[in-house]
């Protein structure tokens, strides 16, 4: 199955599915104003940047972009347990800052590509921004949970 068609009619609206059920039935998604920015400024040029590669396919672009629609959905689940045991884990902390990392990816990936259309270089400059964005964002949802507790702690009195 072409990567484009998984990521429009499966990808995309599970993302949404699920984020839709993290914010409207649990009390768990991140609410704090700045981290509303700029998951909004994320989305916001990821949205541009989508459309552009619709009408411009770059090969393996769909690829990439398929792997931040499965980073985050598996994010929804893993920060909804993170937050009801208030404790980061391990692969939660895997999965906030993989998203920035795959989106840098994707910027490198874009540049390496050479461009001939000004909307090319809005692209590149979108998903530049987007990653920043999604850096920060990462931090910050990153420093919303504490961190956990041991599992078992060493009594030194008895």
């Amino acid at each position: 199955m072409d990567p484009l068609v998984w990521t429009l009619i499966f990808g995309l609206p599970i993302m949404c599915a699920a984020h839709l059920w993290l914010y409207m039935y649990t009390h768990t998604y991140p609410s704090d104003a700045e981290v509303n920015v700029f998951q909004s400024l994320v989305v916001f040029f990821l949205v541009f940047v989508v459309v552009w590669r619709i009408l411009h396919p770059v090969p393996y672009f769909w690829t990439v972009c398929n792997v931040l629609v499965v980073l985050n959905i598996a994010w929804v689940p893993l920060t909804y347990s993170a937050v009801l045991q208030v404790r980061k884990t391990i692969l939660w902390t895997v999965v906030v800052f993989a998203i920035p990392c795959t989106l840098l990816s994707a910027s490198l990936f874009l540049i390496l590509i050479p461009s001939s259309n000004v909307g090319d270089n809005l692209c590149i400059a979108c998903v530049t921004v987007a990653t920043t964005c999604a850096f920060v964002h990462a931090y910050l949802v990153y420093m919303s949970i504490r961190s956990g507790e041991p599992y078992f702690t060493i009594n030194p009195s008895s």
